[in-house]
This record gives C-alpha cells, sequence and structure tokens, in this order.
C-alpha cells in the first residue's frame, strides 16, 4: 500500500500527546548491510470532556468492549483516504498503540469522567450492560480535507444477552493538512464528537 510524502517531519500539535516511537530497521538494495530509519513519531488521543452533557445518575455497571474494525483500520498507522476507494499510511506518524485499543482505552476514560455510572470497564468484570463497536472510519479524507469518524455501537444488556438500542456515530472535523500533526489533531476532534454523543446516548438508554 502506498504511503503519503509529507513535506517535513510531524511534530507533536499542543492538544495531543507524543510518545516516542520505535526504530525501525529496513533492509537495503545494492548490498548495502543495513540502515537505520528514524523512529516515526507516536501520537495519542484524548477522552473526551463531557462538561455541558445533561446526564442523569446512574445505579448500572457498563463493559466497553474493543471495537472491531477491518485489517486497514486495525493498525497503528494514520489512514488517508487518497482518492475514491484508495486508501494510503501517513509515512511519518503512527498511533501510540494499535487503534481498536486506543478508542477503547478513551471511550472508558470518557464514561469515567461523566461520573454517571457505578462503573465503567473493560469486559472480564461484572457488569450489567455491554458496549460493542465497530470503527467503520477513521480515517482523513485527502480530497474533502475532513476527518471522519464512523463508529457503529450496540448496547446489549448483559443478563438477557438481548440488544438494548443500537445506533451509528458519525463526526467530521477540519484537515486541510496532514502534516506536523495536524491529522491527528483532527482525527481527535472528531473522536471526541462521537465520544461526547455515544456517553449522552447511553445514559438515555440504561
Amino acid at each position: 500500500m502506498p504511503c503519503l510524502t509529507p513535506d517535513e517531519k510531524m511534530r507533536r500539535p499542543p492538544a495531543l500527546r507524543r510518545t516516542g516511537g520505535a526504530v525501525l530497521v529496513l533492509a537495503c538494495s545494492l548490498g548495502l548491510a543495513g540502515c537505520a530509519a528514524p523512529p516515526l513519531p507516536s501520537y495519542d488521543l484524548d477522552s473526551a470532556s463531557t462538561q455541558g452533557l445533561r446526564l442523569r445518575a446512574l445505579r448500572g455497571t457498563l463493559a466497553v468492549d474493543a471495537p472491531e474494525a477491518d485489517e486497514t483500520i486495525d493498525s497503528d498507522r494514520v489512514l488517508v483516504r487518497t482518492t475514491g476507494n484508495q486508501l494510503a499510511y501517513l509515512s511519518d506518524a503512527r498511533w501510540s498503540e494499535r487503534l481498536p485499543a486506543l478508542v477503547q482505552s478513551r471511550l472508558i476514560e470518557t464514561f469515567q469522567n461523566a461520573r454517571q455510572l457505578k462503573s465503567v470497564g473493560r469486559p472480564g468484570d461484572l457488569a450489567d450492560y455491554s458496549l460493542q463497536m465497530e470503527l467503520r472510519s477513521f480515517e482523513i479524507d485527502a480530497t474533502a480535507n475532513e476527518a471522519r469518524v464512523d463508529i457503529a455501537v450496540v448496547l446489549r444488556s448483559r443478563r438477557s444477552g438481548r440488544p438494548v438500542a443500537a445506533r451509528i456515530f458519525a463526526a467530521r472535523a477540519p484537515a486541510p493538512a496532514t502534516a506536523n500533526g495536524a491529522a491527528a489533531a483532527a482525527l481527535d476532534a472528531a473522536l471526541s464528537e462521537v465520544m461526547r454523543s455515544i456517553v449522552a446516548w447511553t445514559s438515555a438508554q440504561i
């Protein structure tokens, strides 16, 4: 899969946390023994603020599953849709961990920030409800200059195993550039909007 070549090396935007990337060793051509590529800058995502949401206090407990995703999204690379159905990864940036696990962690933190439920955690803990998700889109659309985040959600009763409610959440954020952390910042903004909506919607269903 082709990679985008940015004009200059990405730097950490103020709103995002950055972690050190691992050094990649690439095989060199023309008989050279090998060469070490510089580490890719690594970007984190933030939990969303729940300030301003009207949430009622709930006594229930919730387990948030790791989202399902296809192989293009289930990665630590930043995905860009260049034209039509052509996809590429930013060549000089990566997420701090695989995207589904990262989204799961930040959504759990967002629920915890809201303080509406008795407890929120990962599967394996005793819970009254489970939140199952599918990452349908998490990319920069280069033709529209926007970040796109689409997440399908199913709220399920752990007692009966039956779905309580389901919905698809979508958000867009301006992304006129991808270099210098702009792509990560735009996707972070779109995800924050989606997570706020998921928290508010879940509160109304339980």
